[in-house]
């Protein structure tokens, strides 16, 4: 063979095997081919801009779109314009994407006319969907009768002008006779379409009433400091609506609403008498003109006709739309008497008629009394239930137009209590509450009638009287009981004296390893010690509480002349200010309420403070146990 046949000959070689390999590699490997001939049709969901459905119904277009707040969405171009239903259309995409193939049926015998018409394929029994993808083309999948097997179908592919060469049985990614939808039940049931969250005004309006509720556009971080709730009036009054009313019912009952049926344009028309009841609804990103739904009673009983403006047509419903009807002042605004939030609060000042001001402040997480000059520890359950009756108090009547403050009880209120949320950055100067961070209600009495009033607002309301007998007005009442707090380890001596018996003064020792000493009129009683009794004791007297305090400490400082029993205490303490140990002793006394007798209360003192606390026989008893084993 010449040469350059032989060059000639390698060129040709080397280009057949170039082309060969450049063919293999544009092919799908076979795990990859074979996972496709599973798949109906293999389309990216996003990238359909289009769908046509076909059945028995009629036909109906749908075009992919955007909502409102930008959202990607599907409307209804055909036979009527609407958004469509959402979840319906998902289930019709997947019909694009990942319907699994349970066999394929080709040849001659299976696509002849007869036999296409057996399996339903001739017209597309159960109907035909046809997919645009946005770049163009489509893609047609024929639905014929149900094959052998629950929830499969035959199913002929068609693109373009290439008939169908084969019948696919597929399992079909839905449970309801979704292809049998008449062109209306493709529109979206859905009435409202905002969400909860962003619902921030309703208006209601019937011929017996008008009203408007409005919710607070605020952070979280504000809302924390507010002491009203979320939710209020702003029509026919300004007033605090009834939260849960609005949260567990009018706004489920709104969100939930769903068209029964459609009415096309040029079916029966409404009624000509006006709608029953008017609801809008404006949401955050929404029309300013809000989303409007106007209720009309129906031809039966259990049904409403509901018209939705910017939609064509109107629904049948059911009937308890009509109960939006009820949206009424007295039903929507809040029936309790306050609703102060507790972890906003930071002030609460009562000023009594008789007793005088008592201002209560929260300072680094604990609550303060600030009362002649000092400045004493609150008790923070004292302060929560006096919140807790003024929020769990029920209004009896309201008085939006009231006469004069005189007749009410409210010219000279027998009680005035200010709410606040200001921050106090000092325990000796607390912040003065203004009227951006507080709230002041008055309370007055007439003819033993009880009546309140939020400073600001023209309605007056009625409530029952008896809760104030839980309302304490004496500003010792908001003392706090915890009369001593120490650290058990921090304590140095200890000196118990009851009646008629000498005190024993006990000695806790650091430098021998924490061992206790006793001595009683300076003889050493160390063996007759017993530790144990003693520690509980200490243990005990470390988070010592009163049951209450005595209105009237003049009874308990005379019964306190002459003490049952008195404990004395050195410890030592670290000053904040300086970190260095501090010593601090404190005397404890206790006495009978009824002198000479074991009563179940007893008066109690600290130091030569002139408030007398009380605390209950048990205790006394617990900490009078005797700490030696026998006498001396």
């Amino acid at each position: 063979m010449r040469p350059l046949t032989t060059v000639i000959l390698l060129g040709l070689t080397a280009v057949a095997v170039g082309f060969i390999f450049f063919f293999e590699s544009r092919r799908p490997g076979t795990v990859e081919a074979a996972e496709r001939a599973r798949i109906l049709l293999d389309l990216p969901v996003d990238g359909i801009g289009k769908i046509e459905i076909t059945n028995a119904a009629g036909r109906v277009k749908l075009e992919r779109g955007t909502g409102d707040g930008g959202q990607d969405r599907w409307n209804l171009t055909s036979p009527v314009k609407d958004r469509a239903d959402a979840p319906a259309v998902a289930m019709i995409l997947q019909l694009a994407s990942g319907t699994e193939v349970l066999e394929r049926l080709s040849g001659d015998e299976v696509l002849k006319k007869s036999r296409l018409k057996e399996l339903g394929l001739d017209a597309g029994q159960q109907g035909r969907v046809t997919f645009y993808p946005k770049g163009g083309g489509a893609v047609g999948v024929i639905l014929g009768r149900p094959a052998p097997g629950q929830g499969t179908f035959y199913v002929q592919l068609e693109e373009g002008d290439r008939k169908p060469d084969e019948v696919l049985v597929v399992r079909v990614p839905w449970t309801e006779p979704l292809m049998g939808r008449s062109p209306g039940e493709w529109r979206d049931p859905r009435l409202v379409m905002a969400a909860p969250d962003a619902i921030v005004r309703i208006g209601v309006q019937s011929p017996e009433a008008e009203i408007e509720l409005e919710r607070d556009q605020i952070t979280e971080e504000e809302r924390r400091k507010k002491l009203t709730a979320v939710w209020r009036l702003t029509k026919p009054l300004a007033e605090r609506a009834d939260q849960e009313l609005i949260m567990d019912h009018l706004l489920p009952g709104l969100i939930n609403a769903r068209a029964m049926s459609f009415v096309e344009p040029g079916g029966p028309p409404l009624p000509s008498s006006p709608p029953a009841v008017r609801v809008t609804v404006w949401s955050t990103g929404g029309s300013p003109e809000g989303e409007v739904m106007e209720v009309f009673t129906g031809s039966e009983p259990e049904s409403a006709w509901v018209r939705v403006v910017g939609r064509p047509g109107h629904a049948r419903c059911g009937a308890d739309l009509l109960a939006m009807r009820a949206c009424t002042l007295d039903r929507f605004r809040d029936t309790k008497l306050a609703a102060i939030e507790s972890r906003s609060l930071s002030t609460v000042i009562l000023k009594d008629a008789a007793s005088g001001e008592t201002p209560l402040y929260l300072f680094r997480n604990t609550w303060h009394l600030a009362h002649q000059g000092l400045v004493y520890e609150a008790s923070r359950e004292r302060v929560q239930s006096l919140v807790d009756v003024f929020n769990g108090a029920i209004v009896l009547q309201w008085f939006d137009q009231p006469g004069p403050l005189a007749d009410y009880g409210l010219d000279a209120p027998l009680l005035e209590i200010v709410f606040g949320t200001a921050v106090h950055s000092d325990r000796a100067r607390p912040a003065a509450p203004t009227a951006s961070d507080s709230a002041v209600l008055r309370i007055g009495e007439k003819q033993k009638r009880f009546y309140a009033q939020w400073v600001g607002s023209p309605t007056v309301m009625r409530f029952d009287g008896s809760i104030l007998g839980s309302v304490p007005r004496e500003w010792i009442r908001y003392k706090s009981t915890r009369i001593l707090a120490f650290a058990p380890l921090s304590i140095r001596t200890l000196a118990v004296s009851e009646e008629p018996a000498p005190p024993v003064e006990c000695t806790y020792n650091h430098s021998t390893g924490g061992k206790w000493t006793a001595t009683r009129q300076g003889t050493d009683v160390t063996e007759f010690l017993d530790v144990q009794t003693l520690e509980r004791l200490v243990n005990r007297l470390s988070e010592f509480e009163a049951h209450d305090w005595a209105s009237d400490p003049a009874q308990g400082l005379a019964a306190l002349r002459q003490p049952v029993l008195g404990i004395e205490l050195a410890i030592e303490q670290f000053d904040e200010s300086t970190g260095a140990p501090k010593p601090a002793t404190v005397k404890l006394s206790l006495a009978p309420t009824t002198p000479g007798q074991r009563t179940a209360l007893y008066y109690g003192r600290l130091n030569d403070e002139p408030n007398v606390f009380i605390v209950r026989s048990p205790l006394v008893e617990e900490i009078s146990a005797s700490i030696l084993t026998a006498k001396p």
